[in-house]
């Protein structure tokens, strides 16, 4: 995009821009600014592939990876369990260092947005069958209505039945 109305992009705030490229998901586009911003000495500090990941745009999100000196924080696991991203996740789980309490904490989210698909992904990286995490990710299904995800989660036994005794009713 060489002649892509440069003068608009020193006018209005880099991460905008940023935020914007990346939400697009377009290779293209990401690779048009960012090396625009290298140009001009802009520092990498919008964290890019977490919007990507969040966004579940895998071909960007490996771009980024390959072609850039790109991280992403857990705001791209938890971003990409929120939004029902699996194939994301499984990339990001082969790809990138991610802390294993990072994949314990993205269960809630994928939870609460009812994505059961990915919540039972999620579920064997738990370390705690019990734990408060899972615990809660069955608090925001059952308040959001996501009977599916309520239903998985009490028949993996996550929590003792006490807790769970007025779902059926």
């Amino acid at each position: 995009m060489p002649g892509a109305l440069p003068h608009v992009t020193r006018s209005i705030d880099g991460e905008d821009v940023a935020r914007a490229a990346a939400r697009s998901g377009r290779v293209e586009v990401l690779r048009w600014f960012l090396e625009l911003s290298d140009r001009r000495g802009a520092t990498d500090k919008w964290h890019v592939m977490d919007w990507t990941a969040s966004r579940g745009h895998l071909e960007a999100t490996q771009w980024l990876w390959a072609n850039r000196a790109e991280v992403c924080t857990s705001l791209a696991v938890i971003g990409a369990a929120r939004n029902g991203r699996l194939e994301m996740l499984q990339w990001l789980e082969q790809n990138v260092p991610v802390d294993d309490c990072v994949w314990e904490r993205a269960i809630s989210h994928a939870a609460r947005y009812g994505h059961l698909q990915v919540v039972q992904w999620l579920y064997p990286k738990q370390s705690d069958r019990r734990s408060s995490e899972l615990r809660l990710a069955l608090s925001f299904a059952a308040r959001r209505g996501h009977e599916d995800v309520v239903h998985w989660l009490h028949s993996q036994r996550t929590l003792p039945s006490h807790v769970c005794s007025g779902i059926y009713r």
